[in-house]
């Protein structure tokens, strides 16, 4: 074991001695053995800073070592196979912890295996029906808060459910509710479940309840995200937390931006556990409670009072039968069991022969906390679409501890003669109680009788709306029982709350929609899917000759996993969405691709249409294989392939490429050596052929480190480091993380960026070994490098942000705040601007787009870039917090000692040093004294006017403009007052484009692509016409 993998000196300096890790590791090991308990391996963390480069760097250095392996979603944490790897590869001081990789179970027990009931007795126990009756199944109603923070109060509740994976095509799931999940188990790459128990798990929260088939769940609205981590009924702690991290990472994804990316995650499922406590588990399971998510696990099934994890780090459930009784192998309260003992039978519900759905696509009668948890997660996710933000019910800081304090307080108690510190230590705080819960959120009791203003959102299936207009949509709402339909005004229904009302929804092409509802809160918003007609589809199936292929095999799912069968004469019944099919044969090699059927936009003659896909064989292709090795035996990564257009070709089952007649590019890519490209031909007379490219990588790659101070600079979004290689070539950080490179021998210069610090240049010489550069920032902002009259110093800040706008108010002329002037020249402004765009790969942003060279013409200066390295979410608003600190980045300048004066501004948020620039030279203004709305959406008037202002500031022009604005623009009437000169001024120096109807949509937002390009045109036409 090469212990240069990760040099103890590397880490010593900056790691201080601790006890032995490894003795105490060893105890643990010895006493799991001598318990009986199973492990697999070692999971340990290492100290050190927890910023992305320090972290990194060790997981970088771990990845030659095929014994030890990052946990991918806990950042700091790796599990190595045995003791010894750990002893030769890691000094001791560098470790925090080891603990085993114990074995957890899934907590079911054997059942009588049919479906004999449909759980009436279960679900009565809990109150669920009186849930039901108050339309409360797990849709988010709360329009007082808005998750997403994106101007969409209905956000999707999501409950991420750590199991055994979800079955493809049940009857009784309908995969609309189902959010893409992730597998975490080696090998298994799909999240098919093939065990069972995690779809019995998830048949209980999203079940179809009104299909007249199977079961109902208890939130059917709520969604479902499997995280598969069980193939068999044990697995490793490891693919747990990695599991838990993951969904930890996707809501704080979503609420980063604005939920654009990632999913909200808001309840977390984990009907598993085992006896031994785990630091690993812990910390995992108490960031995902620090993210906003409720965190719900059984309580295990010994019937004892052992203890249980996690449900000792969570809501831990017990189980009783559909009467009431606490069933005999739930597990047992016991204060003997340590730190949060409480929580392992924190409440209970009915687990004992509970009927759900099943991995083969039939149904499953089985016992066990495993299902009891479930029960509780439904009624969170209930309460969070009731109360998104349940803090505001109980002080708490967290979802998770304000669902715990409203369970114990609406939990129906039971007292078995035996309690702890008045928890009772078979029932907790007793059985839930949906009715009690729900009544609590709403306290519907009292407001029976008021207003609710309730309006309807109709789609077609496909996610296009329908409309009076275009569909002939009618709404008929009607008190259950009554004749007389409620008048809408403005398409919202005055109801009253408690009330049941029946609705019935027609338009043309669609199948009546009815049902019920009661209104429960002020606002409600019923979000309807007609189901449209079914439309017949048929393959055309045909060699490259043009002939018929007979018995193709076609398999088609709709998006979400429903699986659709051919009718008898072999066509398939499809209604308005989104499929993927994959068609083989024979001799031939199979082909997949995707469908959208939507008859809002396209007519289906006779109600029918055919697919027509051509199969290609050996005889129509040359089967290209690649060879290729690495000079010094370290393996390649990946090869990519693309035609002569620059599409990628994926490769075969086979992993080769079989390509027809044309010409080809290819790059071989390693974490070990440089990459090498090259091209080839295909011929006709290739057909039928094979060929095998042989290539050798010997251009080696060493690890450059960053080693940036302060620390907290290169977790900065903001801060950006720049390496280029003698031909002045950008070098591209490994794994997208800017403090660690893989670079051939060279010598290199680099620059680094960073809010409040002046620019650091360099250069250094890799020499055949991993090399560590230190860079001391310091203190104080650059020379300015903006237009002529800035009186602000520093250099523009690099690195990712967005865009944002500015507010409406009166627009200062000559007496806006004007900087003196300055010795800035041409030159240093057109070195600054006209640089070399760079193509930054957004997926996006299509290379034939309007926007595509605007777009990476501002990412390519610093002024923002996408919400991640590929997506650039060009069709989303702008808001004036990002708009701010564009602006701002464009000015150069320093950050201000002002203060400013707005109480929605956070100190150390990302705009705040923009906002107070802003409004120190009035540049852009408040909504208010004392407000800024930094996160509302900027109008395409305000951008203009943002604009003009920045231009006033920086004597780029007068406030003189012309008035033809109004004549080219049909609605300039509809300008505000305050931007009429600035539209006027935009249109003279053509920044402002009407679209193809000659308006400007004054009032309609700015999306990220509009900003980019008027940005772009804005230094084009302005900056660097003045100079």
């Amino acid at each position: 074991m090469a212990t240069a993998l990760l040099p103890q000196q590397a880490f010593a300096a900056e790691l201080p001695e601790e006890p032995s890790v490894f003795m105490l590791a060893e105890d643990l090991s010895q006493e799991a053995t001598e318990a009986g308990a199973d492990y697999n391996g070692y999971i340990f963390k290492l100290k050190g800073e927890t910023n992305r480069t320090s972290l990194s760097r060790r997981a970088a250095l771990f990845q030659e070592n095929d014994e030890i392996s990052p946990l991918e979603y806990m950042p700091g944490y790796y599990t190595a196979e045995s003791l010894e790897t750990l002893k030769e590869t890691v000094d001791e001081s560098n470790i925090e912890f080891i603990e085993p990789d114990y074995i957890v179970t899934l907590h079911d027990e054997p059942g009588s295996g049919t479906a004999e009931s449909i759980n009436d007795d279960h679900l009565e126990l809990m109150h669920v029906p009186s849930a039901w009756a108050n339309g409360l199944t797990g849709a988010d109603l709360d329009r007082d808060y808005d998750m997403g923070n994106d101007g969409n109060s209905t956000d999707q509740i999501v409950v991420a459910v750590v199991d055994s994976g979800l079955a493809e095509g049940h009857e009784d799931i309908d995969y609309d509710q189902v959010i893409p999940g992730k597998s975490f188990v080696a090998g298994a790459d799909s999240t098919v479940d093939t065990l069972g128990h995690g779809t019995f798990v998830a048949g209980e929260i999203i079940a179809v309840s009104e299909n007249n088939i199977g079961i109902a769940g208890i939130a059917q609205s709520a969604y479902v995200m499997p995280l598969k981590a069980f193939i068999a009924k044990e697995t490793e702690i490891s693919n747990i937390i990695n599991a838990i991290n993951y969904a930890t990472q996707q809501r704080e994804a979503f609420d980063q931006s604005n939920g654009a990316s990632g999913s909200n995650i808001c309840i977390l499922n984990l009907s598993l556990g085992g006896e031994d406590a785990s630091l690993a588990m812990e910390s995992a399971v108490n960031e995902a409670i620090a993210a906003g998510i409720i965190v719900i696990a059984s309580a295990g099934n010994d019937g004892e009072t052992i203890a249980g994890y996690p449900a000792q780090y969570a809501i831990g459930v017990g189980s009783t039968n559909a009467e009431g009784a606490y069933s005999d192998f739930s597990q047992i309260l016991s204060d003997e069991n340590g730190k949060g003992y409480e929580n392992k039978v924190w409440v209970t519900a009915p687990g004992e022969d509970y009927t759900s759905t099943w991995y083969n696509g039939s149904y499953k009668t089985s016992s066990g906390t495993s299902f009891s948890a479930p029960q509780v997660s439904a009624l969170a996710a209930i309460s969070v679409g009731i109360k998104n933000n349940l803090t505001d019910i109980t002080g708490d800081s967290t979802n998770h501890a304000a669902f715990k304090a409203l369970l114990k307080e609406t939990a129906d108690y039971q007292d078995s003669g035996t309690q702890i510190a008045g928890q009772d230590i078979y029932y907790g705080w007793g059985i839930i109680d949906f009715a009690e819960m729900t009544e609590k959120l709403l306290n519907i009791s009292e407001n029976i009788g008021k207003d609710s203003a309730v309006s309807f959102s109709v789609n077609n299936g496909a996610g296009t709306l329908l409309t009076v207009e275009a569909n002939h949509l009618a709404i008929t709402v009607t008190p259950e029982g009554s004749d007389i339909p409620e008048i809408p005004q403005e398409g919202i229904y005055t109801l009253k709350i408690g009330t049941k009302y029946d609705y019935t929804i027609t338009a043309d092409k669609f199948k009546t929609a009815s049902g019920q509802f009661i209104p429960v809160t002020a606002t409600r918003v019923l979000n309807i899917a007609m189901e449209g007609k079914d439309y017949g589809l048929r393959f055309s199936v045909k060699n490259t000759a043009g002939q018929e292929i007979a018995n193709p095999i076609i398999f088609i799912t709709k998006t979400g996993g429903t699986v659709l069968l051919p009718l008898p004469d072999g066509s398939f019944a499809v209604k308005n969405g989104t499929y993927t099919y994959t068609v083989s044969a024979n001799d031939y090699y199979s082909i997949s691709g995707t469908f959208t059927i939507n008859d809002s936009e396209q007519t289906y003659e006779n109600d029918r249409l055919k697919l027509e896909v051509e199969l290609t064989g050996p005889q129509d292709v040359c089967n290209v294989q690649f060879a290729v090795s690495g000079s010094d035996g370290a393996p390649y990564a990946e090869i990519s392939v693309r035609d002569e257009s620059g599409s990628a070709i994926a490769a075969y089952f086979d992993k080769a490429w079989n390509l027809g007649p044309g010409g080809y590019t290819y790059t071989i890519e390693s974490d070990y050596y440089n990459a090498i490209s090259g091209s080839f031909t295909v011929n006709e007379g290739d057909k039928g052929s094979s060929r095998t490219i042989s290539e050798v990588m010997n251009q080696r790659l060493y690890w450059v480190f960053f080693d940036v101070m302060p620390l907290s600079v290169m977790a900065l979004d903001t801060t950006t480091l720049a390496i280029k290689d003698g031909q002045e070539k950008m070098a591209q950080p490994y794994n997208e993380d800017p403090g660690q490179y893989r670079l051939p021998n060279g010598t290199y210069t680099y620059s680094i960026k960073a809010d409040g610090y002046k620019t650091s240049s360099g250069n250094f010489t890799v020499d055949g070994s991993v090399l560590y550069v230190s860079i001391q920032l310091e203190k104080g902002a650059d020379a300015p490098v903006i237009v002529p009259g800035d009186n602000g110093g520093g250099s523009s800040s690099g690195g990712s942000g967005g865009g944002g706008g500015a507010g409406g108010g009166s627009i200062p002329s000559n007496n806006a705040s004007q900087p003196a002037d300055t010795k800035n020249t041409a030159d240093v402004l057109h070195k600054r601007f006209n640089v070399q765009t760079e193509d930054h790969d957004f997926t996006d942003v299509g290379r034939t787009s309007w926007y595509y060279e605007p777009i990476n013409y501002v990412a390519t200066l610093g002024l923002y870039n996408g919400l991640s390295n590929t997506q650039f979410a060009p069709d989303t608003p702008m808001t004036r917090g990002m708009m701010a600190t564009v602006l701002f980045r464009l000015s150069g300048a320093a950050n201000s000692a002002d203060k400013h004066n707005f109480s929605d501004v956070a100190e150390g948020s990302y705009y705040a040093n923009a906002v107070t620039w802003g409004a120190e030279h009035k540049v852009f203004q408040g909504i208010s004294e004392s407000a800024f709305s930094p996160n509302r959406e900027i109008t395409r008037e305000q951008l203009i006017t943002a604009l003009y202002r920045y231009a006033l500031y920086a004597k780029l022009t007068d406030s003189s403009a012309d008035n033809n604005a109004a004549k080219a623009f049909q609605d300039f009437s509809a300008v505000s007052e305050y931007s009429e000169e600035a539209v006027s001024w935009a249109y003279k120096n053509d920044i402002l484009e009407g679209d193809s109807r000659g308006l400007i949509r004054p009032a309609e937002n700015a999306t990220r692509a509009e900003v980019a390009a008027m940005v772009t045109r804005f230094i084009n036409n302005v900056i660097l016409k003045e100079v």
